[in-house]
């Protein structure tokens, strides 16, 4: 296969996008869902479309007691709900940087092992 840039040794020019349309919005199959949805159901007499059905049929089941729709709901309806991760309080959250520092040179010093406050550190040892 030629080099369509000779001289550059580049396959695109610069400046110009190498995929001018950019990502396709929806996937073949997603779009057929979507179109799906869309369509209003021969089979009833009111009209509604399939989502409209489809709906319905959710609420009829959560309204049912079905936990798994009832999430459906009200993840759709509401969002997912929150979670945050709140980090446990440990010996050294609530020290200075200057208390952290000296903390870690007497650490390493080796001077630590008598003087470790009870409880930590211990996880992992063998009683006496």
């Amino acid at each position: 296969m030629s080099n369509p840039h000779p001289k550059s040794g580049k396959l695109f020019k610069p400046g110009v996008s190498g995929n001018p349309g950019g990502r396709p919005r929806y996937k073949v199959l997603s779009q057929a869902y979507r179109d799906k949805l869309g369509e209003v159901n021969p089979d009833d007499p009111q009209g509604r479309t399939n989502a409209e059905l489809i709906a319905d049929a959710v609420i009829k089941s959560a309204i049912g007691g079905n936990v798994n729709a009832i999430i459906e709901l009200t993840t759709r309806v509401e969002g997912a709900a929150r979670m945050s991760v709140v980090e446990p309080a440990n010996e050294f959250s609530e020290m200075s940087d200057a208390e952290l520092q000296a903390e870690l040179v007497r650490l390493r010093s080796g001077s630590a092992a008598d003087s470790v406050a009870p409880g930590v550190g211990t996880r992992n040892r063998e009683p006496n």
